[in-house]
């Protein structure tokens, strides 16, 4: 699927934030490849990297070392789009963040959403990444994209405290008094993620409103349209077990909720395969087990929460199975070799 693309609707707000700053955006569109007719569909797909150049020039020709957190105030639920349905009808904070990893890809399918636990806190790590290759110069655009992140979860919320942190890969852009203003917090700079922080009880946070037929419909209408689904069948799984595996569960209602089938259908289709669920999943563990076993900055026991394991016993037992060592042998072994 093409990455380099992304909903219109993403640059909502961006002319009227430009006029305020006494700017001319059919200008800057203009010299960007873009125009106000493609802005008026917000369902148009336009190049990601032309916004990304069009936000950093708009940036630096306008004076404005906060644009991007500008926009994103001027932001909303809508923005999102078809994506926003599944948003509001997940039944709390920690289902909307797997809607948004599931779905993102109908808005911008450059960038993905993961959320990783951190057990010792008390808290996950939500982090956003680019897929795209060859990317310029995308502060602004990140900055954006944190912006409306931290906007749409704390109205999902209706609640401030759903948001600890906010964290940026890059050196501070504005003034701290800027980003205090539009995050409502100070955020982190030159970190190893673009992530915003929720604390334990903030995913429980319940959303308003929510209604789990609607989010089921949704879900299975993204399963027939998903990005998979010019894959092979057995590609499309791997990819949605390690998406799953990534995002803290690893069920096979997870993934036939992922996929748009039902859990027997799914076990069905993959038996005509002369597989099964539980293999398929054990292969994607497997592999995520080797990368993050590799990884010495990972602890083991955060390598057993990371692959969905109950505790590092289990994680134990499966490296024994996989590769005929504990975790700590492989970890050394795969050090020594320069893994």
């Amino acid at each position: 699927m093409e990455r380099d693309i992304v909903r219109a609707g993403a640059l909502t707000g961006y002319r009227r934030v430009v006029r305020e700053l006494g700017g001319a955006p059919a200008t800057l569109l203009a010299e960007h490849g873009l125009s106000d007719e493609m802005l008026d569909d917000p369902d148009c797909f336009i190049p990601y990297t032309g916004l990304m150049k069009l936000l950093e020039a708009s940036a630096v020709r306008l004076g404005c070392s906060d644009l991007g957190l500008r926009i994103a105030a001027k932001q909303s639920m809508s923005t999102l789009g078809m994506m926003s349905v599944a948003l509001r009808n997940a039944p709390d904070i920690r289902a909307a963040i797997k809607a948004t990893s599931r779905s993102l890809y109908l808005h911008a399918p450059g960038l993905s959403v993961n959320m990783a636990p951190e057990f010792q806190k008390g808290r996950e790590i939500v982090t956003y990444e680019l897929s795209l290759q060859s990317a310029p110069r995308a502060v602004q655009t990140m900055e954006l994209t944190m912006g409306l992140a931290v906007r749409i979860t704390r109205m999902l919320a209706q609640r401030d405290d759903v948001i600890t942190g906010v964290q940026f890969m890059h050196k501070p852009a504005a003034t701290r008094v800027s980003y205090r203003r539009h995050l409502k917090l100070t955020p982190t700079f030159e970190t190893n993620a673009y992530a915003i922080i929720i604390p334990r009880k903030g995913l429980e946070y319940s959303i308003a409103g929510a209604n789990s037929e609607i989010l089921a419909i949704f879900d299975s209408l993204l399963g027939l349209h998903s990005p998979n689904s010019g894959q092979s069948f057995d590609g499309q799984i791997d990819a949605v077990m390690t998406r799953l595996i990534r995002s803290g569960v690893a069920g096979l209602q997870d993934a036939a909720d992922a996929i748009g089938l039902h859990p027997r259908a799914l076990q069905r289709r993959l038996a005509e395969r002369g597989t099964s669920f539980e293999a398929v999943r054990d292969a994607v563990r497997r592999r995520l087990a080797e990368s993050y076993l590799a990884q010495k900055s990972i602890p083991l026991a955060h390598v057993a929460q990371l692959l969905c394991c109950a505790d590092q016993t289990v994680l134990t037992r499966h490296c024994r199975r996989w590769f005929n060592m504990t975790p700590g042998s492989f970890r050394r072994h795969a050090n020594e070799n320069g893994g």
